[in-house]
């Protein structure tokens, strides 16, 4: 009766649980040839029991042919495999090149915190070689004072799916304390235990610098502890050439008079605003108040020169006078007076409109020769053309005779860009 090979007492080598796929072919051949010298020696033997060995023979010839067969398809998943193992190696290297030569700093840690990779870019941020920052717990990087809560801020932001930004002081011995965001991601298994955190740190030093200089700009105030002077409606502001007045309340409208004795308006500013000789190249130069009563401080130029907060006020509000001295341009450049006097009403409402209901109300109340001198026409001229915008509904007059534009022509293309 046919007996099944015992494959660990016959060939004691080959191994079922070591067994390397070559050892496999190989015994997978043997195993053929053995077969195949068996049947040999086995032919006197047929001629007694024909029936009974050519059954054990074919048998056996079958099982060895299904285990060739399954060893050639063993044979062409292993090379599969193999390309398989390539390509998985060749995507591994790409992915490993990309994070290390990613211009982000990027540190990747196990579920307790303990710091595993950390990229090129990691080493320059912290100034430090990699075995500082392996092996060590990502909160030895917070000042000791913030260690605490950073571990428990760490574990509430694990609770969360989506990656979690937020800021903080991060320190390394190789360098100073800095200012730093984080962006949290967390690798997570079935049932959603962390298994590791990549950690992007991205040194913002200079942009809380830049935002903390800027709020403090704008906390500045430089008409306080300050003597305030006062002026009426129509008076003329006087210059001092060592000098700069800031406004505190009101509104002042600054002009200049060409060789004809007219006068050109050159602007009108308000609270916080600066004017003096110094902003201006021409030697006729006038400031009046336009508004009830206008309040202002004097600030000498020595003291500006002085105090950095005072320069850096005075240099932001030359953007201004800029922005402003363009806008005017815009309404000289229109060709036809209606449109001219349309465009300076904008322009007005751009520097000191007020939301009413219905629409946007001028805070200033121009004269018709004010707006006349605006436009470089007269006021007889002024005048008929308001009020042929207020015929077309494109103004309106409110009670104390202040102007008011509707929704719709004051949410019209702004003066620069309106067509004469």
């Amino acid at each position: 009766m046919f007996q099944p090979i015992n494959r660990d007492r016959e060939n004691p080598a080959v191994s079922t649980q070591a067994m390397t796929f070559e050892s496999l072919r190989q015994y997978v051949e043997t195993l053929d040839d053995r077969v195949r010298r068996l049947y040999e020696r086995a032919n006197p033997a047929l001629e007694k029991q024909p029936s009974l060995m050519l059954h054990a023979f074919k048998e056996l010839g079958t099982a060895a042919e299904a285990l060739q067969v399954a060893m050639e398809e063993l044979l062409c998943q292993h090379e599969n495999i193999l390309d398989l193992h390539s390509e998985v190696e060749r995507e591994r290297d790409r992915y490993h090149i990309l994070f290390n030569e990613s211009p982000d700093a990027y540190l990747v840690t196990d579920a307790s915190g303990i710091i595993t990779h950390a990229n090129r870019a990691a080493l320059v941020l912290f100034n430090c070689p990699a075995q500082f920052l392996l092996g060590k717990p990502f909160p030895t990087l917070v000042p000791s004072e913030r260690s605490n809560a950073f571990r428990q801020q760490l574990r509430q932001r694990q609770e969360h799916r989506d990656p979690q930004e937020w800021e903080l002081r991060l320190y390394s011995p190789y360098r100073n304390a800095f200012d730093a965001a984080l962006t949290l991601s967390c690798d997570r298994d079935e049932t959603g235990n962390v298994l590791s955190m990549r950690l992007c740190v991205r040194d913002i030093t200079a942009r809380v610098r830049r935002i903390a200089a800027q709020e403090a700009q704008e906390a500045f105030d430089p008409t306080c502890d300050r003597d305030r002077h006062c002026y009426l409606k129509g008076d003329i502001i006087p210059f001092k050439l060592d000098s700069l007045w800031i406004i505190c309340e009101g509104w002042v409208k600054l002009s200049t008079l060409t060789e004809n004795n007219e006068e050109i308006m050159m602007g009108i500013i308000g609270p916080k605003m600066p004017f003096g000789p110094k902003f201006t190249p021409f030697s006729i130069y006038q400031a009046t108040a336009v508004s009830d009563t206008v309040e202002l401080v004097c600030i000498p130029q020595a003291e500006i020169a002085e105090c950095n907060q005072l320069k850096s006020f005075n240099n932001s509000q030359l953007l201004e006078h800029l922005h402003q001295t363009q806008y005017f341009l815009a309404v000289y450049g229109r060709r036809k007076i209606k449109h001219r006097l349309l465009c300076l009403l904008k322009t007005c409402d751009r520097l000191f409109g007020d939301r009413v209901p219905q629409g946007s109300r001028l805070q200033v109340r121009l004269t018709h020769q004010e707006l006349a001198d605006a436009c470089c026409t007269t006021r007889v001229t002024i005048t008929r053309f308001l009020k042929t915008l207020q015929e077309e509904g494109k103004i309106l007059f409110d009670r104390d005779n202040h102007i008011i534009l509707p929704d719709a022509v004051s949410s019209s293309p702004p003066p620069a860009q309106i067509t004469g």
